[in-house]
């Protein structure tokens, strides 16, 4: 999976070694790949795990994790070259095929002969590709719902936060990547895929993410604890 901007190894150490000491369920706003909670799981803590995110990528990998469906469709002026790439054909094959496109990020839009030769090599080895990272995610999927289990839900930090009472966890932090990248990002998977989410239909012209999730100030959730995604 090539998603820009999870948290450092470093980092996921910390939050392994400090899982010891939460004993009360954990949100995950702004969620992204998800380390803070594998970092969480990998340190034995066994409780409730509840992510919410507002990309597209997100949303399609936490929907399969937490067992849920994500309604996609493929646009219908998808352009040609990244037509079929998008597999719908249920919550995994969409979650891989989603990750998979990421590594398209500085080829889809087939400027030139290099992203052509890099799409068409991709084309080729698409199924190989899905079948690899499908075990990856099965894998994943049953590291994040040890214990108590794993829910996640496309909703926007602010939102998500007012829906929960105080008694959590609260691992939360700004994007730790530019902005633009991650508009970027987002952008190649808008322009072949269609759903009800918050952002990725909402991309031209948009500058500010941390407005977008929604990102609250730490204090806003009774003392949340800032983190990383």
């Amino acid at each position: 999976m090539s998603f820009l901007g999870s948290i450092a190894g470093p980092l996921r150490k910390v939050l392994a070694a400090y899982a010891d000491e939460i004993s009360v369920p954990v949100l995950l706003p702004c969620a992204g790949n998800f380390t803070v909670g594998a970092a969480l799981r990998s340190g034995g803590y066994q409780g409730r795990i509840t992510g919410c995110d507002i990309t597209l990528y997100t949303s399609a990998l936490g929907a399969y994790l937490a067992g849920n469906h994500l309604h996609v469709t493929e646009r219908e002026d998808c352009p040609e070259h990244l037509r079929g790439f998008l597999d719908l054909s249920d919550p995994a094959h969409l979650a891989a095929s989603v990750s998979i496109m990421l590594d398209l990020r500085q080829v889809w839009q087939n400027k030139n002969a290099w992203h052509r030769r890099v799409l068409a090599n991709y084309r080729r080895d698409w199924p190989r590709l899905m079948e690899k990272t499908l075990a990856k995610l099965e894998a994943y999927r049953a590291h994040l719902n040890r214990g108590d289990g794993f829910g996640y839900t496309p909703m926007d930090a602010t939102a998500f936060l007012r829906a929960h009472d105080p008694d959590h966890a609260v691992f939360i932090a700004p994007p730790t990547f530019g902005s633009k990248d991650y508009i970027n990002q987002e952008r190649m998977l808008a322009a072949a895929a269609a759903w009800a989410g918050l952002y990725g239909n909402q991309l031209q012209g948009r500058g500010d993410l941390r407005a977008d999730y929604g990102v609250p100030r730490v204090d806003d959730h009774h003392g949340a604890s800032p983190a990383g995604n």
